[in-house]
């Protein structure tokens, strides 16, 4: 579309399938091979199907609503999202990475905001601002780990005392009353 709509509703409604997936098959037990060459070889093969189709599609930009092929575009994602939901169950379970999982939405909805004030604190600091559109791998993870740091403070709020931000209710207390 040549025009962004307003609150990037044009974006959501392409995100929106993949919290509706996700929606509907949480709670539902995954299934994958039980034994060690049928999971290595589902897992070839969906990073196979990510990376051709990938190529195939060419740069995607949901920020700038640019898909090229729609189709290729949501192949591409779910095969990725399968390949590291089955890495994830591989992995042993982690209380930071459980953390984390729990807490996306508030991740995804205050990143930037959390980027806005990191960048001002490092301006306050060094005197400058840091360029972060051209970043080594390793200097976005750093970058990306201080978001996350600096916002379990507001994870820990929002949990408390507004999860239904979250869609979720309050917690009982033991006395049985509400947190």
């Amino acid at each position: 579309m040549p025009i962004r709509l307003p609150w990037s509703i044009d974006v959501a409604l392409t995100a929106v399938v993949f919290y509706g997936v996700g929606y509907s098959l949480r709670g539902k037990n995954m299934s994958f091979p039980r034994n060690k060459s049928g999971k290595f070889i589902l897992l070839f093969c969906l990073l196979l199907v990510s990376i051709i189709f990938c190529f195939l599609n060419g740069q995607s930009d949901m920020n700038s609503n640019k898909y090229n092929n729609i189709v290729f575009f949501y192949i591409t994602a779910f095969a990725g999202i399968f390949f590291y939901l089955m890495i994830s169950k591989m992995l042993r379970k982690s209380v930071l990475l459980d953390y984390v999982g729990r807490n996306t939405i508030i991740i995804l909805g205050l990143s930037g905001v959390s980027l806005f004030i990191l960048r001002g604190i490092f301006y306050l600091t060094f005197n400058q601002f840091p360029d972060v559109s051209n970043i080594s791998i390793e200097m976005g993870i750093i970058l990306s780990c201080f978001q996350i740091l600096f916002l379990v403070p507001v994870m820990y709020m929002i949990n408390i005392h507004c999860p239904f931000i979250l869609g979720r209710e309050f917690r009982k207390t033991k006395k049985g009353g509400q947190c």
